[in-house]
C-alpha cells in the first residue's frame, strides 16, 4: 500500500456576529486567503443564533467535500504526509483573530453567515495511483464533520479500509463560494421557533438566587466540561443541555459589577 495527496476544496458555512451587513464583511476579510487550524475548536461553533455563548466569527461545525477537479493525485513519502499533519501556530484562531470574542454580543446582534470556499490537502491510502483516484472520485458531497476530528485529520485513520481517507487540519480560506454573499440569518422571521431564546429564558429562571461571586468557579466548572467532553452541542441531549445552561448563568445575570465575561484560569 502507498499514500496518495492532492488538493482538496470544500464547502463551509461562517457566521458572524455585527451590527451591519458592511461590518460583517469587513470581519469576514480579516479570514479571506488565511488559514485556519481544524484542530483549534475556537473556529467552531453549534451555539443557536441569540445565545451569549455564540463567538463574534465561527465556522458551522461541518464541511463539504468537492469533487477533485483538474488537480493531480501524487504518491507522497509517509514523512511528508506526517509533516503536513503538524498544526501550524499561525493558523490558532488565537493568531489569526487575537482580538475576536469566543462569547459575543450577548445574543442581540444579528448574525450573517456566508458559504466559503475552502482548500486542503488531502491523504488516501491504495494500492495504487488508479485506485486513489477512483476512490477520490466518488468522495463528492461527503460531510467532513469536527464532532469526529480524529478520524478526519489523525494518520491512524488511514487503517480504515473502507474509508481511508484523511485531511491536513490546515485549511485556507480562498473566499466566498461562487454564487453567495453575505447575509442576514438572524434575528428569525416570526414564523420561525427562537430556540435560543428560549434556552436564554431558561438561563434566566436558573439564574435566579445565583451569587455573582461564584463566577470563577462556574468558569473553571465550564473549562472542565469543554476538556472532557469532545462532542458538539447538537450531540447534547436536553439534560445535557440544561447542564451547560447552568454552568452558563453566570455570564447571563444582568451586569451587576460584572462587565466581562469568564476568564479560564
Amino acid at each position: 500500500m502507498a499514500y496518495f495527496s492532492l488538493p482538496l476544496d470544500l464547502v463551509a458555512t461562517v457566521y458572524i456576529q455585527a451590527a451591519s451587513l458592511t461590518e460583517a464583511r469587513t470581519k469576514f476579510d480579516r479570514i479571506v486567503s488565511k488559514g485556519i487550524d481544524a484542530r483549534d475548536k475556537r473556529w467552531f461553533s453549534n451555539a443557536p443564533f441569540g445565545s451569549f455563548f455564540l463567538p463574534e466569527l465561527s465556522f458551522a461545525t461541518s464541511m463539504t467535500l468537492l469533487t477533485p477537479t483538474g488537480a493531480s493525485c501524487s504518491e507522497i513519502e509517509e514523512s511528508d504526509l506526517l509533516q503536513q499533519l503538524t498544526s501550524r501556530e499561525q493558523n490558532l484562531k488565537a493568531s489569526v483573530l487575537p482580538q475576536s470574542a469566543d462569547w459575543f454580543g450577548e445574543g442581540k446582534l444579528p448574525v450573517f453567515t456566508v458559504d466559503v470556499h475552502v482548500r486542503t490537502t488531502g491523504f488516501v491510502k491504495a494500492a495504487s495511483l488508479a485506485e486513489a483516484e477512483a476512490f477520490l472520485a466518488e468522495a463528492d458531497g461527503d460531510a467532513v464533520h469536527w464532532e469526529t476530528a480524529a478520524q478526519w485529520f489523525e494518520f491512524e485513520a488511514l487503517n480504515d479500509e473502507e474509508y481511508p481517507l484523511i485531511l491536513s487540519p490546515n485549511i485556507t480560506v480562498v473566499g466566498i463560494s461562487r454564487g453567495c454573499e453575505l447575509f442576514l440569518r438572524w434575528p428569525l422571521s416570526k414564523d420561525e421557533p427562537d430556540y435560543a431564546a428560549e434556552l436564554n429564558a431558561a438561563i434566566r429562571k436558573l439564574s435566579e438566587g445565583f451569587n455573582i461571586l461564584e463566577v470563577g468557579g462556574l468558569a473553571k466548572r465550564l473549562k472542565h466540561y469543554f476538556a472532557t467532553t469532545d462532542m458538539s452541542f447538537t450531540l447534547l441531549g436536553d439534560d445535557e443541555i440544561m447542564q451547560l445552561a447552568g454552568q452558563l448563568i453566570g455570564y447571563r445575570i444582568e451586569k451587576q459589577g460584572y462587565n466581562a465575561p469568564p476568564q479560564f484560569t
